[in-house]
């Protein structure tokens, strides 16, 4: 494969950030491709739209789409302040929990996808507002949270690379607001 200088630049980021979280036996991408289409079969990501989530993560982590952006990106409002993270994890399990996020994040990627086609050129990004208001350090700091943001990065960082770029930057500003 030809690559110019900076798409050169972007997969040596790319190997930096990710190389050193994949194990030996997965440094071929035969056997990373194999890993990410069991993992999508681990859950269920082919089905993931169909999926009907716990009516507590309907109804009390709501997830808002107002409208596309001039440039036809897609803009979501997460109500990350207001949302009642303590009793959600309570009401649910963590793997519906992460997998409605990952709902979320497949259905980013349906409306990505339908602007391919554009006489003015391809959507190739979503824009993603964090309503942090009624946001506390007390809720960030909360081990289940914790461990759970953790392990979404994980997730988000072996699904689509754009997604860990965002979730890098989120997590950085929450915790500046936060202290």
């Amino acid at each position: 494969m030809n690559f110019n200088e900076e798409q050169l630049k972007i997969l040596k980021e790319f190997r930096e950030r990710v190389g050193p979280n994949i194990p030996e036996c997965m440094n071929s991408d035969i056997e990373l491709s194999r890993w990410l289409i069991e993992w999508r079969k681990n859950w269920n990501i082919d089905n993931l739209l169909k999926w009907n989530a716990p009516e507590v993560l309907q109804k009390y982590y709501e997830i808002g789409f107002p409208g596309y952006a001039k440039d036809g990106s897609p803009v979501l409002i997460i109500p990350y302040g207001n949302a009642d993270t303590r009793g959600v994890f309570h009401s649910c399990s963590k793997r519906d929990f992460i997998s409605f996020n990952l709902q979320f994040l497949e259905r980013t990627m349906v409306m990505i996808r339908e602007k391919v086609d554009r006489p003015e050129g391809p959507v190739t990004r979503a824009i993603f507002i964090f309503d942090m208001d009624n946001f506390s350090f007390r809720e960030f700091t909360w081990k289940p949270c914790k461990k759970l943001l953790i392990h979404e990065e994980r997730i988000c960082m072996f699904s689509s690379l754009w997604v860990l770029i965002l979730a890098f930057y989120i997590l950085f500003q929450c915790f500046n607001l936060c202290c």
